[in-house]
């Protein structure tokens, strides 16, 4: 079981290893390369530890005579263990505290980015939304009088042009004189 386990903390160690020089650049750009530089030292004295936990398992048993391999393996848990602790733990917090300090601002700004452009998004829809309700828009076939233009209401009533525009639109008339007719009327 103490195999697998330090396997497992081996092999997570190095994917984080990975995933940490796959992602330099973004690291770079966001100002974050100081932080996880503490959080791997941290990890890689741990994975170390786990290390030499698999080196005095299995190696020093082929070089020396198992009751002193065991015995070493014995003292690196019991008297070095700490140290590994210390050091690797140490290193940890100060990296994610730094990736905290780094990143804690940066979000801030981002959620007041967020927020603002929340509300432009709500004014807008607030001002389409009004804009909407002013909008009175004639659709549909309307019948109209051939003769005087007069157009028929649902109830089938005639009323004139001017009248119906004003009662479904906003339109507002101003009278004039087109030039055709300016020329009938003055013949």
């Amino acid at each position: 079981m103490m195999t697998i386990i330090d396997l497992l903390v081996i092999g997570l160690v190095m994917s984080a290893f990975y995933i940490f020089f796959k992602q330099k650049s973004v690291l770079e750009n966001l100002n974050l390369q100081k932080g996880m530089q503490f959080v791997f030292i941290g990890l890689a004295i741990i994975a170390f530890f786990y290390f030499l936990d698999l080196l005095t398992m299995f190696v020093l048993p082929i070089f020396m005579p198992m009751k002193q391999a065991m015995a070493l393996m014995k003292d690196l848990h019991l008297n070095q263990k700490w140290l590994v602790s210390l050091f690797g733990t140490g290193f940890l917090v100060i990296g994610l505290s730094s990736l905290l300090k780094t990143l804690l601002p940066n979000i801030e700004i981002l959620m007041g980015k967020l927020k603002l452009k929340e509300q432009e998004q709500k004014n807008t829809i607030n001002e389409l939304s009004k804009a909407l309700e002013d909008v009175k828009a004639l659709r549909g076939i309307l019948p109209i009088c051939a003769s005087c233009k007069s157009i028929r209401d649902d109830n089938g009533y005639w009323e004139k042009l001017e009248n119906y525009f004003l009662d479904h639109s906003e339109v507002k008339f101003t009278h004039g004189i087109c030039n055709d007719c300016a020329k009938k009327t003055i013949s």
